[in-house]
């Protein structure tokens, strides 16, 4: 396994502005991809920051990546150390793309080779070719496209082979076309490398296109009024009438787990109104902020 992560927990803020992950289980093993999904503010870049070792957990009954402990890394204040491992074995791609401004394209795509003393052996090149930039590498950032910039973004956060790659909604702010050519390069050039990929996104259309698993992250608030985002092992609803284990779902081909889901939104009762118990609602699918939500009564369930 790439990552086995296990009860847990990292929070932000306090009270009402309180926000707390919680992930009850999560594996990831070598070469496989998925999109990480849910509602807008229910932590997904805050789980991108936790794999990526950047955010430290406040619980962990369990954190291992590639081999080593993060729990006891992070207990021991071993920052040279978390620092080595995402030097070495991550590719982030962030949302605004990240690429230095003063320097030119080529070399923030050859920046964490070059951090890492690895020699010009003609990654950057292939790169740029593969993700149709080549013509671009002299320019600096601010000469490109939107989409011109991302694809160099993906390039820097693959030059260096990384084992893990983590993208936070890498497509957001490109148009549909764009948006799906930068996310099949993406992966198919770190697939070539046999990296994992946990994608970061809201488009959940795009996702199934692009043939990536769901890993849905829910949310709902706590007694105090804080945000509580979990990502648990199967599905994101609360109901003991309905099961689905993470090893069944991933196993599931995308139409399989769409027709699962529509079998049970037609179990669902639908409400246009958003009631007090949050703790009982989660959102599906496409659903945009104001949208209607779905509740799980559990006595309407077989």
């Amino acid at each position: 396994m790439i990552l086995d992560l296990r009860d847990v927990r990292i929070t932000r803020g306090q009270g009402a502005q309180r926000y707390s992950l919680v992930v009850e289980q999560l594996c990831l093993a070598a070469g496989q991809q998925y999109a990480l999904v849910g509602p807008s503010g229910c932590g997904k870049s805050t789980l991108l920051d936790l794999l990526a070792l950047v955010a430290a957990p406040q619980q962990a009954a369990h954190f291992r990546f590639c081999d080593a402990d993060i729990v006891r890394l992070w207990q021991d204040k071993r920052h040279d150390t978390l620092a080595d491992l995402r030097s070495r074995h991550l590719g982030y791609v962030l949302q605004t793309g990240g690429l230095l401004g003063f320097a030119s394209v080529q070399a923030n795509i050859n920046l964490p080779r070059a951090l890492l003393g690895l020699p010009d052996d003609g990654s950057v090149e292939r790169l740029a070719e593969r993700l149709d930039i080549t013509e671009h590498l002299g320019k600096k950032p601010a000469q490109l496209s939107v989409g011109q910039r991302q694809r160099a973004s993906c390039a820097r956060a693959l030059a260096h082979a990384p084992q893990l790659l983590l993208a936070d909604e890498p497509t957001a702010s490109l148009d549909p076309i764009n948006a799906e050519r930068v996310m099949q390069l993406l992966l198919a050039q770190s697939g070539e490398l046999g990296a994992t990929r946990v994608v970061a996104t809201h488009d959940e259309r795009l996702a199934r296109r692009c043939g990536l698993p769901l890993l849905h992250l829910a949310m709902a608030r706590d007694a105090d009024g804080g945000v509580l985002g979990e990502y648990l092992q199967g599905l994101p609803y609360r109901s003991k009438a309905l099961t689905m284990t993470q090893d069944l779902w991933l196993s599931l081909s995308v139409a399989e787990q769409e027709d699962f889901i529509d079998e049970l939104e037609s179990k669902i009762q639908l409400y246009e109104t958003f009631h007090n118990d949050l703790a009982n609602w989660v959102r599906f699918g496409d659903a945009e902020p104001g949208d209607a939500l779905y509740r799980v009564p559990l006595s309407t369930l077989p």
